[in-house]
């Protein structure tokens, strides 16, 4: 990720390709010559303005703004730079420009009026004013000629001299146009720090002054990287710029972030939106999207039965809508009308734009309504005493993030009440779903959004108190279709004086821009207030709309507030309301006694209860849950024996590290010891296997205790807690109470409270390490997956240029396809790297435990991992040269920033890249030479999975289908960890840290619950298989979208291959003992029917043998996504006894 505007938009040496390649297009800019000072400028279209272009053209000008202009510079470091500009390629080059020139760009609006203008220049301190080259607004002109700020018009015109484009500089004081001194090249050797100001905005807040908001070259990059990611916007995109650049959705995601993504960006002739000229445009330019607010789009909407070109439209992929809500029925007509998925996004000037969104399509759901996901920043919900509210509460929306302003504006108090707890109060109120799915319920801050502009109603107020025949003033936002909301003001006229609206309009109008300026005046006789005297803003709109609905009448009377009828609550009802509360969004296992009345009490709570056939399955499932979500799911089980059954999930969470709570009951505490019904000692069973267990001995304590076993579940090394739940305690009633006591000690944890950093100092250490490494390297495993840290990663990588080799399930946060991603050359990456950066995966058997052979003697381990360090083990305490105890997505971009710091540079590990690469290459086309060789019989596993490749290539290329990939067995996990390309994160998942088989269904039942749209691969050995067979019936009854391949080789290896001596020494044992005609270890029932199992349960269910057959059935059941399984009848000869773990099937050392 660049660091500062310079090194995202400037070009790089590497991107020769891009220099000839049209970056903006804009009609009606004058010659070169026209300029301020001669004749008026001719009206001449500016050539389309290639990369190399602009490059050059920013360069000169920064360069230009530093040189002496009546011996002083125009610009300094540091200075502030007001453009008053319209939309245009001059705007692009004064913001663009300053910046460069290490100033701070200040946009503001041209229809500002004077007064207004005074404002933010003394505010900001400004120490330029930059004007466009004609029209410039003469009440910014006066404004600035009072505060004795110097002003420069900019131009954009066509250079005679090489062709491109060049920005003029003229000085309105001396009537000079600026030259510069020496070579442009003078501005590289000054460029912008990443923590420098680049651009001051203002919004406005709930004083009576609009605040500034500086934002940082790092704020910037931040939300470009986060822009650019959420919408994969590249080269190939063109976009039409109907933002105002003044406002921060224009600027931000209008502009910088198609530059910095080397996409052509489109600027209308005049430089505003015409909803005339708009369709021409976007048919003439092909554009592929572009952001506007609501009201735009509805105008676009209104007219788009005779502008609208149906037979010829642009290729548009997105259209986005930010700054204020879309109505759910809008954003329907808008995708039907224009064919185009609509993602709505939130955002605000203080979080440098970008905030949430919803997904494209292919990566999830967009929920009208909704402003969708955290972005690239963390976003949770905030209580009255900071406290994080559990999915599905209202609070006060809050984030944070690299792209959050520093703070206000010389306002040391607004600053502190914003970042108040750790996290930016937004001021909006909201509630997330359990996906992560932001809806905004209203405004804290009382701020009037007219179709995206925030407008204070306190400078309104302030504005309508200055006239001498009013008593009082109270503007407020109402609803509005076109807008969203508009201006409206309730006024009380001093006794003896009148004022007409027309009077109070033209009061207003030199004072405040039109938008500010209200619709409506309500004339009152009386100002609603508090009990207290005090004036609220909504009581007043509520008042006002009372009246409307009225026709004229007074207030009315409210309707009194029905008070929530209390009841006894029983011990299930309190577990559910504390589980729901906390955050648990699935439950999975079986019931009985005496638990099934908790899965009941889990629904009515809004918690998706999964009924399994076995609790191991079920176990896997919610482990994985917790992997897929970064949220413990609750396993549940019945006493005694469901809990000895239980124990495979829980440990399998423990070992994995992913956060699991397992709920059992018991027996009843008095019957303890005189052999209850399936009474063990539970909690003595379940110690070992997780790492706390938990007893709830009294129905007051359930809040405290699931949200302490929470708590222990996501922190450190996440893991499996047990918590044990008496029979008595859960029949047990109490009451009558109400909801806040039964949840009174609920916490609600999210996995973000333990995102903790590591020590600067070992921080630094490690950067040291990288930066004199020759061979560097990267291992990635699946606890940096849970971090959610491939964003970070992926800067990382950028950055620095090392390879990096994924375990099976850390694959995709770096893709395969990356050019860095060298897990075809794992061997020789192993055996000649110097430094090893170890990220979430620990140096065990997967690992070859970072030992020699397999890895150099040489070789020194940097080791992240969120296990206190006092707890490692004594074989990593051996290893580990440097260990670093933190959260992988937090310690990666802290080594980030150390590097960048540092000055390191990519190149200095070319050669060893190129060597992994030409390796990398060599191993593929090996494995491709495999996968599409043609058997002569039944199909090897080889050819299974070669069948396997193309069709989900062909779905991810044709349909932008991307499944969830499941893969379990000795020889097919090997060969389909290598044959198939994983490209996202999180969607493969196979046997784990402790190889465990019987995994898959239920992986693929969680999978399935996590992302109910996307398809679920499970390719299964047949072994493998038989493990969890019946939870087809599950995937069946739930009709989740799974479909299940079984590779049939007839037994555990392919059946019998035993060597004859060993076999023949078998045979005369079982003969002598007389069950000479059993089987083979190893061997199954020949030919089985596997397919029957899924068709019993009214699945799809068949039996394929040939290549063709298996890709047809397999494409078409995937783009159905109905359950189905398919058994793959596979040779027994291919493949070899335990794959690529056959060295542990042999003897290794004698005893």
């Amino acid at each position: 990720m660049s660091r500062t505007l310079a090194e995202a938009i400037l070009l790089s040496e590497g991107e020769t390709r891009e220099v000839s390649r049209a970056v903006c297009f804009q009609a009606g800019l004058p010659k070169a010559g026209n300029v301020p000072g001669g004749k008026d400028p001719e009206e001449e279209r500016l050539k389309p303005i290639t990369f190399g272009h602009l490059n050059k053209a920013l360069l000169n000008l920064a360069h230009l703004l530093r040189s002496p202009s009546n011996a002083q510079p125009v610009l300094t470091p540091g200075a502030v730079a007001a453009i008053v500009m319209p939309n245009s390629v001059a705007f692009a080059g004064a913001f663009i420009g300053t910046t460069i020139a290490r100033s701070v760009a200040a946009p503001l609006n041209p229809k500002y009026t004077k007064d207004e203008y005074l404002f933010y220049l003394e505010d900001q301190k400004a120490a330029a004013v930059l004007l466009p080259a004609t029209g410039a607004p003469e009440a910014a002109v006066e404004a600035a000629r009072d505060l004795g700020i110097r002003v420069f018009q900019i131009a954009a015109v066509n250079d005679p001299e090489w062709g491109g484009v060049l920005f003029t500089v003229w000085d309105v004081a001396s009537g000079v146009l600026l030259r510069a001194t020496g070579s442009s090249d003078a501005a590289l050797s000054d460029l912008p720090r990443p923590q420098e100001v680049a651009l001051l905005l203002h919004t406005s807040g709930t004083t009576s002054k609009p605040k500034g908001v500086p934002l940082t070259h790092a704020n910037i990059c931040a939300s470009i990287s986060n822009i650019r990611r959420t919408y994969e916007f590249g080269p190939k995109d063109v976009s039409l710029l109907v933002m105002p650049l003044f406002h921060v959705h224009g600027l931000m995601c209008g502009l910088l972030t198609a530059l910095a993504s080397r996409s052509q960006v489109v600027i209308p002739s005049g430089g505003a939106f015409s909803a005339n000229m708009f369709w021409k445009d976007a048919r003439h330019f092909r554009i592929t999207w572009y952001t506007a607010v609501p009201t735009i789009h509805q105008v676009l909407l209104l007219r788009a039965g005779k502008d609208y070109p149906a037979d010829d439209p642009p290729p548009l992929r997105l259209i986005r809508s930010s700054s204020s809500s879309l109505a759910p029925a809008i954003l329907t007509k808008l995708e039907t009308t224009f064919r185009a998925p609509v993602v709505e996004a939130y955002a605000m000037t203080e979080a440098c734009h970008q905030m949430t969104s919803n997904p494209l399509p292919k990566y999830g759901k967009r929920i009208p309504g909704s402003v969708g996901k955290g972005m690239g920043v963390q976003v949770t919900i905030l209580g009255d005493k900071l406290n994080e509210l559990p999915p599905r509460s209202v609070g006060e929306v809050c984030i944070r993030g690299p792209n959050v302003t520093p703070g206000y504006l010389n306002n040391p108090k607004a600053t502190a009440e914003a970042f108040a707890g750790g996290w930016f109060h937004t001021g909006d109120q909201g509630w997330l779903d359990e996906n992560g799915y932001l809806t905004l319920t209203g405004r804290l801050k009382e701020l009037i959004n007219r179709g995206g502009e925030k407008i204070s109603p306190l400078e309104i107020d302030s504005t309508l108190l200055s006239h001498p025949s009013l008593a009082e003033a109270v503007a407020f936002g109402m609803p509005d279709e076109k807008y969203g909301e508009v201006v409206h003001a309730a006024v009380v006229v001093k006794d003896g004086s009148s004022v007409s609206e027309a009077q109070l309009l033209a009061h207003c109008k030199p004072k405040l821009a039109t938008f500010k300026i209200p619709i409506k005046f309500h004339y009152l006789e009386v100002m609603p207030k508090t009990p207290t005297g005090k004036i609220q803003r909504r009581m007043v709109r509520s008042f006002v709309q009372d009246q409307v609905k009225a026709g004229r009448g007074g207030a009315g009377g409210g309707a009194e507030a029905e008070q929530e009828e209390q009841a006894d609550v029983q011990g299930f009802e309190s577990v559910a309301k504390c589980l729901s509360a906390i955050g648990v969004k699935h439950m999975l296992g079986i019931v009985g006694i005496p638990v099934t009345q908790l899965a009941t009490s889990a629904q009515a709570q809004g918690i998706r209860f999964i009924g399994f056939r076995n609790e191991q399955s079920a176990g896997y499932a919610a482990s994985c849950l917790g992997f897929l979500t970064g949220k413990p799911a609750v396993l549940l089980t019945v006493s005694g024996p469901g809990v000895v059954h239980g124990l495979a999930g829980l440990s399998n969470a423990t070992e994995n590290c992913w956060p699991m709570i397992m709920i059992s009951g018991s027996v009843e505490r008095k019957r303890v010891g005189k052999g209850g019904f399936q009474e063990i000692d539970q909690c003595k069973a379940a110690r070992p296997h997780c790492k706390a267990v938990f007893q709830i001995k009294k129905i007051s304590q359930t809040g405290r205790v699931l949200s302490a076993a929470v708590h222990e579940a996501l922190s450190g090394r996440p893991g499996g807690v047990y918590v044990d739940i008496p029979a008595d305690i859960l029949f047990s009633t109490v009451g009558p109470i109400d909801d806040a006591r039964v949840l009174r000690d609920v916490k609600h944890v999210t996995q973000d409270i333990f995102r903790f950093a590591a020590d600067n100092a070992k921080v630094e250490k490690a950067a040291a390490l990288l930066l004199r490494a020759k061979r560097p390297m990267i291992i990635v495993g699946k606890g940096a997956a849970y971090s959610r840290s491939e964003t970070e990663l992926e800067d990382f990588v950028k950055l620095t240029g090392i390879p990096c080799l994924p375990s099976p399930m850390g694959k995709g946060l770096i893709p395969d396809a990356h050019d860095l991603c060298v897990g075809a050359a794992r061997s020789k990456a192993m055996k000649e790297c110097d430094v090893v950066l170890v990220l979430g995966t620990r140096l065990n058997w997967q690992w070859s435990f970072g030992e020699a052979p397999k890895w150099s003697k040489s070789a020194k381990f940097i080791v992240v991992d969120t296990l206190d360090a006092k707890k490692r083990s004594k074989h990593c305490l051996r290893t580990t040269n440097l260990y670093l105890p933190g959260d992988a997505k937090t310690v990666v971009s802290q080594l980030s920033n150390a590097l960048y710091k540092s000055g390191y540079s990519a190149a200095k590990v070319s050669k060893w890249v190129q060597a992994l690469q030409k390796e990398k290459e060599a191993k593929k086309e090996d494995l491709r030479t495999k996968l599409a060789s043609k058997a002569t019989d039944l199909m090897g596993f080889y050819q299974v999975f070669g069948v396997i490749d193309g069709v989900l290539k062909d779905l991810a290329a044709g349909h932008g289908v991307q499944p969830v990939f499941v893969n379990e067995g000795a020889n097919t996990m090997d060969i389909g960890r290598q044959a198939i390309e994983v490209n996202v994160p999180r969607t493969r998942l196979d046997s784990g840290t402790m190889g465990t088989m019987g995994v898959g269904l239920g992986y693929a039942v969680a999978a399935a619950l996590n992302d109910p749209e996307r398809p679920v691969l499970a390719v299964l050995g047949d072994s493998a298989f038989g493990f969890s067979a019946m939870e087809c019936e599950v995937i069946a009854r739930y009709d989740l979208k799974v479909v299940v391949v079984v590779l049939n080789n007839g037994g555990i290896y392919g059946g019998d291959r035993r060597e004859e001596g060993t076999k023949t020494k078998a045979k005369k044992g079982m003969e002598a003992a007389g069950f000479g005609k059993d089987p083979a270890p190893t061997d199954f029932v020949p030919g089985s029917q596997y397919e029957m199992i899924m068709k019993s349960f009214h699945g799809q269910g068949h039996s394929i043998y040939h290549p063709d057959a298996l890709a047809q059935n397999l494409r078409s059941a995937l783009l159905q996504g109905k359950p189905a399984l398919f058994n793959v009848l596979v040779d027994p000869r291919s493949g070899v006894e335990s794959a690529r773990m056959n060295h542990m099937n042999k003897i290794a050392s004698k005893l």
